[in-house]
This record gives structure tokens, sequence and C-alpha cells, in this order.
């Protein structure tokens, strides 16, 4: 008995080895290719910090895949300070939700676009207006074992008009939780006197001014919500033509990218009712 087990072990310490794939193998066998980008390399205190996420399916097989906040699981995102010091996750806790994700053919992206101020730079009951400290920061993210490109950006302080600006926004944020009637005549103090400032971009969209937004700031990625809401309701066709428009409007920008995501979710819903339809038949 001891002998045949003994046979059994060393066949399969022998066997083992050939069953794990090699680095080549691997490399070979890479299924995503994470990238992100930031659109500069120096924000103003408290400037919301878009980082696009682009995730490609370079496999040759239709993957399950899902962006979301970088604290769900396959999806991760690192920030660090100056001292290589990595930065808390202080954004909103999705652990364990369960989504279908979205299923990507080969060559197939998936595009989001990300404020790195609502996830590591504020706490749990204040995070809608979080600040990096002044200072230099790297980026990275992780998706499953694929590790993207790292970035770099700086958080300065504002000045001239910038800084009267940021003290009107910074004022009506402070008297949010205690005063709300107040925050919304002092935002649009800020977009009269200021129109031109970058905090006039969370102004429009704490003001829920989406079509101002799109116009004014379609970098911005709040415009994805502002995409979301301006077609709600919307039937197909109609939806279909609005962001064929906004693509057309603003290419080249954030407005664009979420206009085309959101065909191709558009698309994706089509194909799966009429695949349902057809085996209901």
């Amino acid at each position: 008995m001891i002998r045949q087990l003994a046979k059994i072990v060393i066949g399969f310490l022998f066997i083992c080895p050939l069953l794990l794939p090699t680095v080549a193998e691997t490399k070979n066998n890479q299924r995503w290719v994470l990238e992100i980008g930031l659109s500069k390399e120096k924000y103003l205190l408290r400037e919301p910090v878009w980082m696009d996420v682009t995730l490609t399916n370079v496999s040759q097989d239709t993957l399950r895949s899902w962006l979301g906040p970088p604290c769900f699981g396959m999806f991760h995102i690192h920030v660090k300070d100056s001292l290589g010091k990595e930065l808390p996750y202080t954004g909103v806790m999705l652990d364990g939700v369960w989504t279908e994700g979205f299923l990507m053919a080969a060559g197939e992206q998936l595009y989001d676009c990300l404020n790195l101020l609502d996830y590591f730079a504020g706490n749990r009951i204040a995070f809608w207006f979080g600040k990096f400290p002044l200072g230099e920061y790297s980026v990275t993210a992780t998706y499953r074992t694929e590790h993207s490109n790292e970035l770099r950006f700086e958080v300065v302080e504002p000045a001239g008009s910038e800084e009267e600006a940021y003290r009107i926004i910074l004022e009506a944020f402070s008297v949010r939780s205690m005063y709300p009637d107040s925050t919304a005549p002092l935002l649009q103090k800020l977009l009269e006197e200021y129109p031109e400032s970058i905090y006039a971009e969370r102004a429009l969209q704490k003001l829920d001014q989406g079509q101002n937004l799109l116009k004014r700031f379609p970098n911005s990625g709040f415009c994805s919500n502002s995409l979301r809401s301006l077609t709600r309701g919307m039937a197909d066709d109609e939806k279909r033509n609005y962001l064929n428009e906004v693509k057309e409007t603003f290419t080249g920008t954030r407005a664009a990218k979420f206009a085309e995501q959101m065909l191709m979710m558009l698309e994706k819903e089509a194909d799966k009712d009429t695949t349902e339809q057809e085996m209901r038949e």
C-alpha cells in the first residue's frame, strides 16, 4: 500500500510541471489589455481627476467582463503619493455585489471614465467633494492579473480667478449638509461670475444642467450620467439618433466615447432580445 502511494505521488510530481504553462505560453494566452489615461498632468485643488479606462479583449474568445468602482473584485486602482505610499480607498464599497457584466467579442473594447476624487480623496460621509492634498501622485490599475500603464499627475493651488471660484464652490459644499437650499444660489453665482472656471463643470453637474454640461464640458466624465438622464424614456430608435448626433458633434471627447459605449450596449440588448425571442419560437 505504501509503495503504491509512493508511486502515485512521484508520478504526480513528474506530471505537474508539464501541466503548468510556461511564461511564454502565459503571455501568448493573454486575454486582456488594460490601459488608463489622463487628459492633463496638473489639476487644481478639488478639481475632478478624470481617468479613462479602456479594457480590450485580445483573446480569440468571447469573454464576460465588467468595469465598475475600483473596490470590486476584478478591477482595482492604485494611487500613490510622492513617497510611494498608497492612498486608502474611501469610496463606496460594493464588494459582494453581483453583476452579470458584459459579453465582449474578440477585439472588442469596454470604456469607462472615473473621477479619482470619488474613491481616494475623501471619506465615506463627504466623498462627493473630496480632495487630494497638494503634491504629486502616480496611478495604476489592474484587471484580474493584467496591469495597466503608470501615469503621474500633480495637484496645485488655484490662483487668480480660479481661486475666487474655488472659494464660492467650497462655500456651496460646506453649507450643503445644514442648509441645502443655500447651495443652488451659490453655484449659480459661480456660473455667472466665473463661467470659464474649471469649477463650473462641477456646478453644472450639481445643478443637474445636463445639456449645458454636455455643450460646455464635453470632455467631462459627468457627461456619462448626463447622457443617461437625457436619453431616459426615449424609444430605442430615438436614442440611437441622439447618441449618434452626440458622437458627430463632440468627436474625440469623452462625451462621444460615452455615446459610442451606450450605442454598443443598446445593440447588445437588442441582440439579446432577438436571441431570446428566437428561442421562445
